[in-house]
């Protein structure tokens, strides 16, 4: 393959930071965002549907068989979507890596589209099963694919509000699952959602494809041609950022080895705090609580519908997730994770003291509002700090050179921790009845809190160097360093997160 990046001037620091965006490029920024994100959304009603599905498929006549599922079953058609998700993440970015971001697309669609067909026509559990699995596989597709496409395809000053799009679009899935399937029945509901990835792909036909991965294949002529559109149709603007990104592209490192990961104690345990980290979202309970809300509300004797809960808690979720855009570059990363953290602790606390009385055969309806006000204030809390929180340390503990292979390791356990919590839900609940459950996932969030208040740094507004030097032991002299433009900007995470995968692939293989 021939190489032209050598054959243009390299793009200096100060003409790249001094590129500024028209309105034209902004409007086709956002419609791009907004485009890729649906298929994030369409994630969001598969993660959200086992919550509505869950009562129609245990009342006395389900939609699907004769007889009501049991709460094993039911942990399965949760979980095993999470089974897929580990087998999508060993080959999406090979394909986006090979294929490109637009076939990448397309194909992350499929799964979607045959699951939710699978699951209209579907006549027993097993066509119910299957057709989760299928999703799944789909699934972490959208995760890799969507934020690769936004942070190759934003400039710089939209990277931040537009990377943000995802977590918004995944929790806008949970509360269309949750509306839905209040108000519709079993085959409505699947049917709404099996929309959501053909409206995907009618209107991702039209967006180009990203100019990073034209510039990796060579084709530079129709890179420039797809920046050109994405910049505003602005001939200077193009010119200048195309010499930035072949000048990339040309720098790009090679691959690292895992045993990167063990030759530096500064890196080793940035590396160990964003591993402990990333399964702390799994062993706060987050996964099951979202999974299982309507029962979970139906078991603490709610007066209020338990759909019409579920719907408020989607709702909370969604603006929580919102403001937690604003408040993570406010706050500091460490006070963040140590409220919510402990807001967590409280909130579960109280629901296993709740359904303790409830087992006990205490009467709580005077104070039955106490579970939906505590499970509330769960999500917030999840949304706000426990959610985002981890994946913008990702960029800040640890060394560019070695994120790809560190959050590679992350995103696997990350997935097969999220597996886990929602499979064994109901055995726990079997074994130690629901107080039980939840007053362990308490002591686990506890001991999450107890976790970051002695070994977790705080890093906003400080650079990786500096960072690093504390967690190798070695004292920062430089006052300096604490305003160093050094550290990862959290924004550009996605695509890091997104590679990271097919590296560990290779050097697994």
């Amino acid at each position: 393959m021939t190489n032209h990046y050598d054959k243009r001037p390299s793009c200096t620091s100060a003409e790249f930071n001094s590129l500024v965006t028209n309105t034209k490029s902004k409007i086709r920024q956002y419609v791009t965002a907004f485009v890729v994100n649906i298929i994030a959304f369409g994630f969001g009603t598969v993660n959200g549907w086992p919550s509505p599905a869950q009562s129609m498929l245990q009342s006395p006549h389900p939609p699907i068989g004769d007889t009501p599922f049991t709460d094993e079953e039911i942990s399965w058609l949760g979980s095993i979507v999470f089974i897929g998700g580990v087998i999508g993440s060993l080959v999406w970015s090979q394909v986006a890596d090979r294929l490109g971001r637009k076939a990448a697309g397309y194909l992350t669609a499929v799964p979607f589209i045959i699951s939710w067909s699978i699951m209209i026509f579907a006549t027993d559990y097993w066509s119910l099963l299957g057709a989760r699995f299928i999703v799944g596989i789909g699934c972490t597709g959208s995760l890799i694919n969507v934020p690769l496409i936004v942070s190759e395809m934003a400039d710089k000053d939209l990277r931040g509000p537009l990377g943000t799009c995802l977590v918004l679009s995944l929790n806008g899935g949970y509360l269309f699952s949750y509306v839905i399937g209040a108000f519709a029945t079993f085959t409505q509901l699947n049917v709404s959602c099996a929309f959501v990835p053909i409206v995907f792909l009618v209107l991702f036909y039209w967006i180009p494809e990203s100019p990073s991965f034209l510039i990796s294949k060579d084709k530079v002529k129709e890179a420039r041609e797809s920046l050109l559109w994405y910049r505003g149709d602005d001939e200077d603007v193009t010119e200048v950022e195309m010499r930035f990104l072949q000048s990339q592209a040309f720098t790009k490192p090679n691959n690292v080895s895992v045993a990167a990961l063990f030759t530096d104690r500064g890196v080793f345990r940035g590396f160990i705090i964003g591993f402990i980290l990333i399964m702390g979202q799994q062993i706060t309970g987050a996964n099951f609580v979202l999974t299982y809300t309507a029962s979970i509300f139906k078991a603490a004797g709610s007066k209020l519908e338990p759909d019409i809960c579920t719907i408020i808690i989607g709702m909370l979720q969604l603006i929580a997730s919102i403001v937690s855009c604003v408040v993570v570059n406010k706050a500091g990363r460490k006070i963040l994770l140590l409220l919510t953290y402990l807001g967590i602790f409280l909130a579960l606390s109280t629901m296993g003291a709740c359904y303790y009385l409830i087992d006990t055969g205490t009467d709580i309806s005077s104070f039955s509002f106490v579970p939906i006000v505590a499970l509330s204030f769960f999500v917030t809390c999840n949304a706000m700090g426990v959610g985002p929180v981890p994946y913008i340390l990702f960029g800040e503990i640890l060394p560019g050179y070695i994120q790809n292979m560190a959050i590679s390791v992350f995103f696997l356990f990350g997935i097969f921790g999220a597996f886990l919590t929602v499979k064994t839900y109901p055995t726990l609940n079997a074994i130690w009845g629901m107080h039980g459950t939840f007053l362990f996932y308490a002591l686990c969030s506890l001991s999450m809190f107890i976790y970051t208040m002695l070994f977790v740094p705080e890093t906003k507004g400080r650079s990786v160097r500096s960072i690093l030097r504390e967690l190798k032991g070695t004292p920062d002299t430089k006052k300096s360093a604490i305003n160093e433009t050094e550290s990862t900007n959290s924004s550009t995470l996605g695509i890091d997160m997104t590679k990271s995968t097919l590296e560990l692939t290779n050097h697994s293989s």
